[in-house]
């Protein structure tokens, strides 16, 4: 890839701006078809996701997975519509009820029950904020309960609702497939795509 071409895709973009949203067109070195950025799905990178076999909802995004064996599994991604970058270092937990992809299994299982219970009186909320506030990720301030950003972290948003916190992202593009005349849309790495033609321009 050239260097000119290197300097203008949404990895270079959001490195340089700290910030990017859907909108902008977009297309690959080795594809002649533009296709438009309409969403982030943030995710962990060390998983595995078949990026050919998805459905797309309204806001969320369905991707298949390996399991054990020859099992295929499922999950839901949130869409999200920009991407900051060290905008905020901490994040209140108990009004936002987000993805923090970056967590161990334990904590993740605490966070759900403890956004899970927010707001009603059970016992099992104090038991997750406890083992949450064990980990250097969550802190508890002014009765709130917050997680740190760590410096490579990013915010997703759709909105002014953080959807997800994640150091990983993979971009949902759509296109008019030039055959059939029909909407379609692919998955592809951030680092792939250039940006032809920016939001509103």
């Amino acid at each position: 890839m050239s260097r000119n071409l290197i300097n203008n895709t949404i990895t270079s973009e959001l490195n340089q701006k700290k910030s990017i949203e859907t909108g902008c067109r977009i297309t690959t070195e080795s594809e002649l078809i533009s296709s438009e950025l309409v969403g982030f799905i943030p995710m962990n990178q060390i998983d595995f996701y078949d990026i050919t076999k998805f459905i797309v909802g309204i806001n969320y995004i369905r991707l298949e997975f390996d399991a054990w064996g020859n099992k295929k599994e499922h999950r839901f991604f949130p869409i999200a519509k920009k991407i900051d970058k060290l905008k905020v270092n901490k994040l209140i937990i108990d009004d936002n009820f987000i993805s923090i992809l970056n967590l161990d299994s334990a904590s993740k299982t605490s966070l759900k029950l403890y956004q899970q219970y927010f707001g009603t009186v059970n016992g099992n909320i104090e038991k997750s904020k406890n083992n949450l506030l064990k980990t250097k990720e969550f802190i508890f301030e002014d009765e709130n309960l917050y997680y740190i950003l760590k410096e490579n972290e990013m915010s997703f948003s759709r909105g002014n609702k953080i959807l997800g916190i994640s150091d990983y992202f993979l971009c949902l593009c759509s296109y008019i497939n030039p055959i059939t005349g029909k909407l379609e849309y692919v998955i592809k790495q951030p680092d792939e795509l250039i940006i032809t033609l920016q939001k509103n321009k």
